[in-house]
């Protein structure tokens, strides 16, 4: 493109010079008649080219500008990029400890049940179902409380709670979500009034905050659960809280509780 600009450059500055050779012929006193028209004839031909230069150069300039934008752009996204740098590197220097144990007991258990897998005939392997599949994918991966988690929790917060209650109470909330998917999941074509009602509800009790999770709200529990909403079941919630198998969210006055993978 320079090679290409230097080169208008000199055509202009050559045209420019002829056109003020013209000029002075027009204004001598030594032109007439005929030369004056071969002249005036040059005059418009010049002219008409400096035009089209005049063309070339907005060209120019609007292709300058394109390549600006470009580079603004460009230099935009090498700073978003940079950003998502730095937060990649802060969450992998930031991972709970807890998440990196149960991603290594996870890994080890897989690499025994490929172990296991080698030694057993083709006969002996199941066959994966995919539909039961497909239902089991419906809610994320989630593990009772263990005996350890319960007694790390301090005696103000889960009281005289049991183990029992605090899993039954968990698995009261998978049973609920798992009733509550399955319909968020079924194709509106084939939902009657009533559950299309249902449909409408869950979805009206989402917000941002619950983009990508699932999640139950104390009305689903009210309506689809055996659970009653005492001093006992509210402490073991917090329990659940305190071990990371849900999250209590609050808006507009409905309390939501979003289910965490352990994986």
């Amino acid at each position: 493109m320079a090679n290409a600009l230097s080169q208008l450059t000199s055509y202009f500055q050559a045209k420019d010079e002829h056109l003020r050779v013209l000029a002075y012929l027009n204004h001598s006193q030594d032109s007439k008649g005929a030369n004056k028209d071969k002249i005036l004839q040059e005059l418009k031909l010049v002219s008409h080219e400096l035009d089209k230069i005049d063309q070339l150069l907005q060209q120019f300039s609007q292709c300058i500008q394109r390549e600006k934008d470009a580079i603004g752009e460009a230099k935009k996204l090498e700073q978003d990029l940079k950003t998502n740098l730095e937060s990649f590197k802060h969450l992998e220097a930031n991972v709970p400890a807890k998440l990196l144990e149960r991603l290594s007991t996870v890994s080890s258990t897989c690499e025994d049940e490929k172990e296991n897998v080698k030694d057993e005939p083709a006969s002996n392997i199941p066959v994966c179902n995919t539909e039961v599949n497909k239902k089991q994918d419906i809610l994320p991966a989630i593990e009772l409380v263990t005996p350890e988690e319960l007694d790390s929790i301090p005696h103000y917060i889960r009281g005289r709670l049991s183990l029992k209650f605090v899993n039954s109470t968990l698995e009261n909330l998978l049973k609920v979500a798992r009733i509550k998917y399955k319909i968020l999941n079924k194709p509106k074509s084939a939902m009657n009034q009533q559950t299309l009602a249902k449909f409408r509800k869950f979805k009206d009790a989402e917000c941002d905050e619950t983009a990508g999770f699932i999640f139950i709200t104390d009305e689903d529990l009210r309506e689809n659960g055996k659970l009653k909403m005492d001093l006992s079941t509210k402490n073991a919630i917090t329990v659940l809280r305190h071990t990371d198998r849900i999250v209590v969210l609050k808006r507009n006055r409905v309390t939501r509780y979003l289910l965490q993978s352990c994986y």
